[in-house]
């Protein structure tokens, strides 16, 4: 059943996500060619199109950035918590794999948002010789590091999200003003863990 709902899950935000990130990395392709073309095309005109293309890649990441958090939250808050929970609730799933479910997508999606922004146009020109370079000539032990880095970012990433699960679920408890009740468990679970955090050093 977690399998099912992973997929149904991943199909509800891959329709918003997959062209948004899609069309991010083909706008950070071409500001790179214009980046690499300065030179070559070197006018006034082509410097304001350059200029006004970078700025513009940088505020679609920003907001891509944004749209995706406030899509993770949606999710979570109103298809559990809100008017579509009741339906959701009557699968024959248990509320851990509900969460699960939303938690391994809105993971995904931070490794897709990452992807995006590490593909900013800048590698691809590098990327064959670099990377047979890398895997010929690198030190396995690097790559121990490497994943050991990997999962951590994943974990980090696991446990931001349930902070913001969390501190929802809190703020929907409350009789009135459950966005602000939500904000303040999230801040107070963030002192709490920091001062937790701090003891334990």
């Amino acid at each position: 059943m977690l399998s099912k709902l992973i997929r149904y899950e991943w199909k509800a935000v891959a329709r918003v996500c997959i062209p948004m990130y899609g069309g991010l990395i083909l706008a950070a392709m071409l500001t790179h060619f214009l980046l690499g073309n300065l030179e070559r095309f070197s006018s006034t005109l082509y410097d304001i199109i350059t200029m006004a293309m970078s700025t513009l890649c940088f505020g679609l990441f920003m907001a891509a950035f944004v749209l995706t958090l406030i899509i993770q939250i949606q999710r979570f808050s109103k298809n559990l918590l809100g008017d579509e929970g009741y339906l959701m609730f009557t699968l024959p799933a248990s509320v851990s794999q509900h969460i699960t479910a939303k938690l391994v997508v809105a993971v995904l999606l931070d490794v897709l948002s990452v992807a995006a922004l590490a593909l900013d146009g800048t590698m691809w020109l590098d990327l064959p010789g670099d990377f047979f370079d890398m895997i010929v000539y690198v030190d396995w032990s690097d790559w121990l590091l490497l994943l050991e880095v990997l999962i951590l970012c994943l974990a980090a990433g696991a446990v931001g999200m349930l902070h913001i699960y969390a501190s929802i679920a809190v703020g929907h408890l409350a009789r009135k003003h459950r966005t602000l009740a939500a904000f303040g468990a999230y801040f107070g679970f963030a002192v709490a863990l920091n001062i937790l955090f701090t003891g334990m050093l």
